[in-house]
């Protein structure tokens, strides 16, 4: 064999791409990554995911506007290499889910999901998506670096009047429900003008099931 697309149903479920690796050929020639071109002509560079473990093929991939990452068995510092590095398949899926950040003080609340102090967040029902339950997402701090990967655990959609003090206190950011309200409704009412407390609002209970940096 040439080259192995890796077609993995997780994969295609966020990212409709084709996966290519030359890591697992059989063959040594030095001009792969260029034979599959010529036989791929029309690849689309920015759907298409190239992984290898030589950075002079990746820095190739990369210039000609594919998605690059670099598979390495060893402990690597992304930001050392400044690519993508992939350990395995489930490392591979990692690239493609969604990411999101907190609306206002992100580093801060991040900072407070690693510590396990805050499990949940709210959001506007008419503004926001609504999330899925046992959906995976990565959030990022404010340089969009990954901080950790989270699932939803339970999506509870009410009215903002109706959040408890039991659920309010996931969040981690409050002493009391009162406190959850006055912040909560400040932010709210400087993105929506229509805010009030019938407003529907998304509240999100999560996991991290993985750090990319621990607090």
């Amino acid at each position: 064999s040439t080259l192995r697309v890796l077609k993995n149903k997780k994969i295609y479920k966020y990212f409709k791409a084709t996966i290519i690796s030359s890591m697992y050929s059989t063959l040594k020639e030095a001009n792969l990554f260029e034979a599959f071109l010529e036989l791929n002509p029309s690849v689309i560079p920015n759907e298409t995911l190239y992984i290898d473990d030589r950075l002079d093929i990746l820095q190739k991939a990369n210039s000609l506007g594919f998605n690059t990452a670099l598979m390495c068995r060893n402990k690597l510092e992304n930001s050392k290499l400044n690519v993508e590095i992939v350990h395995n398949m489930n490392d591979v899926v990692d690239l493609f889910l969604p990411t999101w950040k907190f609306g206002i003080d992100n580093d801060k609340l991040v900072n407070l999901v690693l510590s396990g102090k805050k499990t949940a967040t709210t959001s506007l029902f008419d503004i926001d998506d609504i999330p899925c339950s046992s959906e995976k997402s990565i959030i990022l701090f404010s340089d969009d670096s990954k901080a950790c990967i989270v699932e939803t655990e339970k999506v509870v959609i009410t009215e903002f009047k109706n959040i408890t003090q039991d659920l309010a206190l996931l969040e981690g950011e409050n002493d009391n429900l009162e406190e959850w309200r006055e912040t909560h409704r400040s932010y709210f009412s400087s993105v929506s003008d229509s805010f009030n407390d019938n407003t529907k609002v998304i509240f999100e209970i999560f996991k991290v099931i993985k750090k990319f940096k621990e607090n």
